[in-house]
């Protein structure tokens, strides 16, 4: 079945992204400009080098299988109900396209150990405990752990048990925002980020790292005298989170549909780039397109 035109979700999207070679793609890059429009400086390194190679394989889809790398544990072997391989559809109204669903994560003790135990960890849960459905082990959570631990010979606590609400769309929400109001939106962080300046001299451009606020603040060496030496310590960290928060990450999430809608407005591949990269045609478009229409 040829097909000239092809879409895929937001999750599938962010996987065959997190595959992208990043190092190598910034060897090669002699365009290091994230944003035309507005200095968007004020992202971190990471965020910068994202950015600058989804421009760069967009731009060009075909480049993703010169920097296409596979991880040594795939991303299905992370999750206690494996997913499948991911999918292209070739109809736009595939009500699978807009499916959300819950699943959950491998915590990482078990993950460090391998894929051996990773299938012998899944293999235990879902045969002592039935059926994956996040209200039943919600529910179970203190026995799970309990059993898990002395099993597996881990330290697992509650908070290792991390059941993700997987959203398998996105596309519409990309779909409906034009280049203008991304644009607007950017160049309006951009704005506010010399607001910031201007108010916090003392602050801002030297303390915008998502680093620091990882840190603990007694550990910090580099910090404005001003606040650490008058009790202003929370006001200090309040400051840097906040900005973090609202302008910091909204910016980097609008670059990327940014750069999504500018070279590829609906998420758009060709199938054989697809195909060797590891994905298959969704089989209800395919049911679909044979069923007679009415």
């Amino acid at each position: 079945m040829e097909q000239n035109t092809v879409h895929i979700t937001k999750f599938t999207f962010s996987s065959l992204i997190s595959e992208l070679d990043i190092d190598e793609i910034m060897k090669n890059l002699t365009n290091k400009i994230v944003f035309e429009s507005a200095p968007v400086e004020f992202l971190y390194k990471p965020n910068i080098e994202t950015i600058l190679s989804l421009k760069f394989v967009l731009e060009k889809p075909d480049r993703m299988l010169e920097y296409y790398k596979k991880s040594k544990i795939s991303n299905k072997n992370l999750f206690l109900v494996k997913l499948s391989n991911p999918k292209y559809h070739f109809d736009s109204s595939c009500e699978r396209l807009n499916n959300r669903f819950e699943n959950m994560r491998i915590p990482e003790q078990i993950v460090k150990k391998g894929d051996k135990i990773i299938d012998e960890f899944r293999e235990y849960l879902l045969k002592e405990y039935g059926k994956f459905t996040p209200s039943r082990y919600k529910q179970l959570e203190d026995l799970i752990l309990t059993n898990v631990n002395l099993k597996f010979g881990v330290n697992l606590v509650r908070n290792d048990i991390k059941i993700l609400e997987l959203d398998n769309s996105g596309l519409e929400n990309i779909r409906n925002l034009s280049l203008s109001a991304l644009e607007n939106k950017i160049l309006n962080f951009s704005e506010e980020y010399s607001n910031l300046i201007k108010k916090y001299p003392d602050i801002f451009p030297t303390y915008t790292l998502k680093a620091f606020l990882v840190k603990k603040p007694d550990n910090i060496k580099f910090y404005p005298p001003n606040y650490y030496n008058t009790n202003r310590k929370a006001e200090f960290c309040n400051i840097l989170e906040d900005f973090y928060e609202k302008v910091q990450i909204p910016t980097y999430k609008c670059l990327i549909q940014y750069y999504m809608v500018y070279f590829n407005p609906e998420l758009r591949f060709e199938g054989n780039l697809l195909n060797q990269l590891g994905l298959a045609p969704c089989s209800k478009c395919i049911l679909n397109d044979s069923e007679p229409v009415i």
